[in-house]
């Protein structure tokens, strides 16, 4: 398992990935749970597309 540590921004939301299977997602406070599902679901496809996450199987720690 390689550890990258890549932060970055995609549709208004901050993500760091840990490792090539983990990543960690930041939600506002302000936006409600079920806004920010589909959001944070882009997010997640588009770094397994980018091939940034090698699984589709990948963790995601969201944080508030």
């Amino acid at each position: 398992m390689e550890l990258t540590n890549k932060t970055g921004l995609i549709n208004g939301i901050k993500f760091v990935i840990i490792s090539d299977i983990r990543v960690k997602i930041y939600k506002e406070k302000d936006i409600p749970f079920y806004d920010f599902k589909p959001r944070c679901d882009y997010v997640v496809k588009y770094l397994i597309d980018e091939g940034f996450l090698k699984s589709k199987q990948c963790r995601v720690d969201v944080v508030s």
